[in-house]
């Protein structure tokens, strides 16, 4: 019988023995999923700062963009506007100088009338 609790008390032993070496390599590994994980989450985090300041300067660019469109289609309107009163007023300058010809013209009919030729 002694034979017997010998042969118990060994199995015991190595069943411990296995059980801690189990118990030491379930530690290590969830220590080490805890850091992995925790480097992990923090590349995450950086990455998603990183993509967020992105965001934040192609939002700024674009609206940067749509504020110098919307200038460039006023001041394209106010070109026109201008464009149109340049015509305008070669029109009115070209009938002007029309009108002088003319005024230039009957005044010189009349001072030959009261001079005599």
């Amino acid at each position: 019988m002694s034979d017997a609790r010998n042969h118990a008390g060994l199995l015991f032993q190595v069943a411990g023995k296995g059980l801690l070496a189990a118990t030491i390599i379930g530690l290590g590994l969830f220590a080490y999923s805890v850091l992995f994980s925790g480097t992990e989450e923090q590349s995450a985090q950086t990455e998603i700062a990183r993509l967020h300041q992105q965001i934040q300067t192609v939002t700024a660019e674009r609206d940067q963009f749509a504020h110098d469109k919307a200038q460039a289609l006023q001041a394209g309107k106010d070109l026109d506007a201008t464009r149109q009163k340049a015509q305008a007023a070669m029109q009115e300058l070209q009938e002007l100088d029309a009108l002088r010809a003319s005024v230039s013209q009957a005044i010189e009919q009349a001072r030959l009338q009261l001079t005599g030729p």
